[in-house]
């Protein structure tokens, strides 16, 4: 669709919005944009050329729409739209008319669909809060539908309908019922259907449909669709309507919605619709009594978990879930994981495989799917999570599994006891040990903080895991116990039975492929993964004989220290590190007394010019050998080229020497991103524009307060000006200011405890051959290069702060789609209060 026509009308409503900038809200806007696209293609918009010229587009509007007689176009305008377009400018009004007025018939003819969707999407990209806008992935609309056989069935029900994804390429035979409870995605969802030409018996509501059910009547359906919003609160209005149910509550609705929409599924009926994985693992009374009651009638058919990141206003990982209403003797439910069937779109959005995922759904066998009984389900407390059922192979010998032992028979956990004192050393699970070397830990730096119910004191010679996000961390401690708690909701402390398993090899162990796939099949939870004491304790752990242990102890640390040493050789080749970087200490020494040196002579110069040539007229004459050619001045001249010029290569590493003084502590990052951007915005010398998006909903919906980094504040400053100075400098043009961009995105990872800052510029982007010299200190490339230390500053202050930078060209294969040229991606580790 991308062509010549497209490109020109997508830059004339990007200038028109940039230079009159609308008075409503992108939402109405949105809306407007819409209705305009459909009438162009209807050809209702061609009869205002007829009109008479004095009048203005809204009067022209209004004409057009009243001699229109396609009747739910004329009740959309008069019903919602003509008030939203009364309240636009009249200027900014006549010349968005303008533009879709000037489309051509052909391009709209070939592209209204395309157009009209690609809006949606290009809307909600650069204004990431109009989270009602979202578009359902058209790969994941076409997985729900799979389950539909639209040749025998004649109803379809769509409650939470949004954009009326479901709807547009149904055969014209059924019966459509769709729900949506949002004035404005209700309006461009029936604007939508209408550019996808549904047929007049489709019916779309602008209706609450949990409201709608409490009035029973009676309607049910072949076949039931949709994609809920998740984990929603309901307010003290639906107290009656809980009393009422069997399943729900005020906390969460999924339970409740589940139920409800299944009851309106006919005798033999199919349901399918998109699950948060909280439901399918959660414990909670309604929510456990619902899958107990799915589970024993045989109604569940099937669970698919998909990809990650695939819709676009949660990172919340999802399912399909396929029901049927259908009673059956012994059923086993099928569990599949499509989690890996993905493509990366883009740095926040990732694309599912459809055709791989239709086979997979499909197929008879695979090692990704898997029929599982209810006595198995029950044995694992109705826990419906995929990757409960469905898991590697743990991958190691017969030997081996015939010496598994289950954690529980290894250890001893501790006794929780109740803490009477109100201070001491907390210890949190970061502070428990990161690799496979520090395997012993006595705590001693960890900082005295207030105690409260969740602690528990720490004993002596105690293993600690981690029992939340994805490694268990483990650490042994060893040292003076006194005032040293440890938080008891998120590490388990065990005691090692050493007579049958040797403590270093039993650590060790934790840390290996086959422990992590166990726990990756039994972890729970969404945005903070965890694993509970019980399954913890389950876990099996390979256990030979106490000399087969220390054996395989030695050879595992041997190889991990020849790991690090390799790693170690080749980072030093990728940075270029050579004998003069590793006596680095020298230059700081050479530069730090050179500043007072080059001080020194200047004063010792300003002495003798004022105060010892005018005792002594001959000073700069003085030889120290009449037979030499040399002076006095000549020699002073000397000293002050050489301390200049040993000024200037120092300098190169100057930034090195500041990086020595990078204090770190704790930085609310969100607060420090805004504020920055904000500073930025109200410079008077910028050439571009600048957006900032934090996915204010994403932090909501996780309840997350403030996201916590461990920086240094100027540092990181100089770093986000370097990036800034480094677009202006190379990207940008000063011929076309106004596509001149750059977007601040911060994307999260609550799993691994990270976040991602991106610096996406529009321009010119990053040459090939650019990104290597960018990361090395004194290399400079361009027609604009500067001092060559930028890229490796930037790289040096991530080192500190125990992160990494990454640079994309957006423009490649692996780039998003649009305007964007490069993007420099920041990572910090971070910690999160909620």
């Amino acid at each position: 669709m991308k062509n010549k026509d497209f490109l020109n009308i997508i830059v004339s409503l990007r200038v028109l919005y940039n230079r009159y900038q609308s008075n409503v809200t992108e939402e109405k806007l949105l809306v407007v944009k819409g209705f305009l696209t459909l009438l162009k293609k209807e050809g209702i918009l061609e009869l205002s050329k007829h009109n008479a010229p004095y009048l203005d587009s809204k009067e022209a509007l209004d004409i057009c729409i009243r001699s229109c007689e396609n009747e739910d176009l004329k009740n959309l305008y008069f019903d919602y739209i003509r008030s939203i377009c009364s309240a636009i400018r009249i200027k900014y009004f006549n010349e968005l008319f303008k533009i879709y007025l000037n489309i051509s018939d052909k391009f709209i003819k070939d592209n209204a669909q395309e157009f009209f969707d690609y809006q949606i999407r290009s809307e909600f990209s650069t204004n990431p809060k109009i989270s009602t806008y979202s578009m359902q992935p058209e790969e994941l609309t076409t997985i729900l539908n799979s389950f539909c056989d639209t040749k025998n069935i004649n109803s379809y029900y769509n409650p939470f309908a949004g954009l009326a994804s479901l709807a547009l390429k149904l055969p014209e035979h059924i019966n459509y019922f769709g729900e949506e409870n949002n004035e404005n995605t209700w309006i461009l969802g029936k604007l939508r259907m209408l550019a996808y030409n549904c047929p007049s018996n489709f019916d779309y509501q602008l209706v609450n449909s949990i409201e709608k059910w409490t009035f029973h009547t009676g309607v049910k359906f072949d076949f039931i669709s949709f994609n809920p919003p998740f984990n929603i609160k309901l307010s003290k209005s639906y107290l009656p309507i809980l009393n009422e149910v069997r399943f729900g509550y005020l906390g969460n609705a999924n339970s409740l919605i589940i139920h409800e929409t299944f009851k309106l599924l006919k005798p033999d009926g199919i349901m399918s619709f998109v699950c948060p994985s909280g439901f399918l693992f959660g414990s909670g009374s309604q929510d456990k009594a619902l899958k107990e009651y799915l589970t024993k009638n045989g109604y569940i058919k099937k669970i698919i978990a998909l990809p990650e990141r695939i819709l676009s206003f949660t990172a919340l990982s999802v399912n399909i879930v396929v029901l049927a209403n259908t009673q059956r003797i012994n059923p086993q439910l099928e569990f599949i994981d499509a989690t890996e069937l993905v493509d990366k779109q883009y740095s926040k959005l990732h694309t599912i495989k459809l055709n791989e995922t239709l086979e997979l759904i499909s197929s008879k066998e695979s090692e990704f799917k898997r029929l599982v009984t209810i006595e198995e389900i029950i044995s694992n407390d109705y826990n419906l999570s995929v990757n409960r059922y469905v898991y590697d192979d743990l991958g190691i010998s017969v030997e081996d599994e015939e010496n598994l032992v289950q954690f529980k028979n290894l250890v001893q956990p501790i006794a929780r006891r109740k803490v009477t004192i109100s201070s001491g050393k907390l210890v949190r699970t970061k502070d428990l040990s990161e690799d496979s070397i520090t395997l012993t830990k006595n705590f001693e730096d960890v900082s005295v903080s207030e105690l409260k119910a969740f602690t528990n004191k720490l004993e002596r010679n105690t293993l600690l895991l981690a029992t939340t996000w994805k490694s268990l961390k483990p650490t042994l401690f060893e040292g003076d116990s006194d005032n040293i708690y440890y938080d008891y909701n998120s590490i388990f402390a065990c005691t090692i039975d050493e007579n049958k398993v040797d403590k270093e090899y039993f650590v060790l162990e934790l840390s290996k492929d086959y422990v992590q796939k166990q726990l990756d099949q039994r972890r729970i939870g969404s945005v903070q993964s965890r694993i509970t004491r019980k399954d913890l304790l389950h876990i099996k752990i390979i256990v030979p004989s106490l000399e087969v242990q220390k054996k395989r102890k030695y050879i595992y640390q041997e190889s991990v220290i020849n790991e690090h040493q390799t790693k170690v050789k080749e980072l030093m080749l990728d940075y270029g590190i050579d004998l003069a970087d590793e006596n680095s200490f020298l230059r700081h020494k050479i530069a730090g007394t050179l500043k007072n040196l080059r001080g020194s002579f200047s004063k010792l110069k300003q002495i003798i010019e004022e105060q010892v040539v005018s005792e002594l007229p001959d000073l700069y004459s003085y030889k120290a050998n009449p037979k030499l050619d040399s002076n006095f001045l000549d020699y002073l001249k000397r000293i002050e080229r050489d301390l200049n010029s040993i000024h200037k290569s120092v300098k190169a590493v100057g930034v090195e020497l500041n990086l020595l003084d990078i204090k770190l502590e704790p930085i609310n990052f969100i607060k420090f991103v805004s504020d920055y951007a904000e500073e930025i915005k109200n410079r008077n010398s910028n050439r571009f524009e600048i957006k900032i998006d934090i996915d204010e909903e994403l932090l909501k919906e996780h309840r997350i307060k403030e996201v916590i980094v461990q920086g240094d504040k100027d540092f990181l400053h100089q770093a986000f000006n370097n990036i800034i100075e480094n677009a202006e400098r190379h990207a940008f043009s000063e011929d076309n200011q106004i596509n001149n961009r750059i977007e601040l995105d911060l994307l999260y990872d609550f799993e691994d405890l990270k976040v991602q800052l991106d610096f996406t510029n529009t321009g010119k982007p990053m040459p090939e051959k650019a990104y290597e010299v960018f990361m090395r200190k004194g290399r400079s490339t361009g027609e604009n290069a500067g001092d060559g230390v930028g890229g490796w500053f930037l790289n040096e202050v991530m080192q500190k702060h125990n992160g990494y930078i990454d640079i994309t060209d957006e423009t490649g294969g692996d780039g998003m789609k649009g305007d964007f040229a490069t993007t420099i991606e920041l990572t910090f580790p971070i910690e999160i209060k909620v």
